[in-house]
């Protein structure tokens, strides 16, 4: 068997993941005990920003390491970004298996065509009209990517909410609206678009532990972004009256841009949280704010489902893990949820950042330097002995 020469990299990825939820970044509210863990065995980053608050542009850049203004890509959708080199083009020279499952959302082929497995739980936007045609109750929006496969084969697919929430398309048929409010999901938790990808990224390592070689995963999960539509054990876990608001959630924006106020007064009187009851909106933001939540919670569970599986596998110490977010979102702060308009302001563009590789970083340690997306791949090449490719924007950080 061929031996291993570097240590596993894994990226462990949500979406939309405001740093001020969670636990180890002082939020004493929020149950998140895994995130946390990580974060105690390893470097924690203050002051980390994304390069570009929208999704695909900014998983482009940490895959990458480069700045959007460098490959010219800014929007949701797009061409494959023709030759742009990427971490698992690079690291294959080195002798890595590359894989990743989950909410990829970067344009179609552009990692895939050097990934050893891809668990695609989002799909592209070639993929809709089979699925269009199909005319399965209520579903015509889906994608048809590997988790939706897995959920019709277990008779469950008419329950996915993560992608948009049902009562939402019920009344308004299928739109580019997710709505925006917050109930329980109809899934068990194990069923979960979360938990689905951490059983992908397990059989992975496994697979790749038994034949001794290294790896570079992505796991990159959906949430917190909406739909806030968690499984209900972690619904349960949070009382929507007793959670705090952010201090700066009565921010009336005075002094700021009139777009900042006009955003602020849009969401307010929006009707795509407007699903449930009460549906004043003091009583939706304390309602979406127990999604978001809980949400978090979920993803939280992801990571604890492949850290124990590092841990039982015995490959802690072989393993670069690192937690980050493409972007962060309101989440309540200056009254607003979700995250744009409105995409400059710090809690949409400032993300969590965990670094941690037991026996070589130091544990429990906070960080306050600047860092940013773009340093993930030269830092991991760092870690690793592998010399940086001279492409990248981004700068060694641990």
């Amino acid at each position: 068997m061929k031996k291993k020469k570097h240590p596993n990299i894994l990226l462990l990825y949500s979406d939309q993941h405001n740093a001020r939820v969670l636990g180890c970044y002082g939020n004493n509210e929020v149950h998140t005990p895994n995130i946390d863990r990580l974060a105690a065995e390893g470097v924690r980053f203050e002051n980390a920003y994304t390069q570009n608050p929208i999704c695909t542009p900014s998983r482009m850049c940490i895959m990458s390491g480069q700045y959007p203004h460098n490959f010219g890509y800014y929007g949701l959708m797009g061409k494959k970004p023709g030759n742009l080199p990427h971490i698992f083009q690079y690291l294959k020279v080195f002798g890595y298996k590359t894989g990743m499952a989950g909410k990829i959302h970067t344009p179609s082929g552009w990692l895939s065509d050097y990934c050893d497995y891809v668990g695609d739980g989002y799909g592209y936007e070639e993929e809709v009209k089979p699925w269009n045609e199909k005319k399965l109750e209520g579903l015509q929006g889906m994608k048809g990517d590997d988790y939706s496969n897995d959920l019709y084969g277990k008779g469950l697919l008419a329950n996915r909410d993560d992608k948009f929430i049902h009562e939402w398309f019920e009344k308004h048929g299928y739109s580019k609206s997710q709505g925006m409010d917050s109930r329980f999901s109809r899934l068990d938790k194990n069923e979960t678009i979360e938990a689905w990808s951490a059983e992908k990224t397990n059989d992975f390592i496994e697979k790749c532990h038994l034949d001794e070689v290294p790896f570079c995963f992505w796991m990159t999960v959906p949430r917190p972004h909406s739909t806030y539509v968690p499984a209900k054990e972690f619904w349960d876990m949070y009382d929507e009256n007793k959670l705090t608001l952010p201090p700066n959630s009565e921010n009336k924006m005075e002094g700021r841009h009139p777009s900042a106020k006009r955003t602020q007064e849009g969401w307010q009187k929006s009707n795509d949280w407007r699903i449930f009851k009460p549906d004043d909106w003091e009583s939706a933001r304390r309602r979406i704010m127990k999604g978001y939540y809980a949400c978090v919670s979920q993803v939280d569970d992801a990571v604890g489902r492949v850290l124990d599986k590092l841990d039982e596998l015995g490959i802690r110490e072989e393993t670069i893990i690192v937690y980050a977010t493409d972007h962060g979102e309101f989440a309540g702060e200056h009254g607003m949820i979700e995250k744009a308009p409105g995409i400059g302001f710090r809690c949409v563009t400032r993300i969590p950042y965990i670094w941690s590789w037991k026996g070589h970083l130091k544990e429990g340690e906070i960080r306050d330097s600047l860092v940013e997306s773009v340093d993930f791949l030269p830092t991991v090449c760092a870690l690793a002995g592998i010399p940086a490719p001279d492409w990248v924007d981004g700068k060694d950080i641990c």
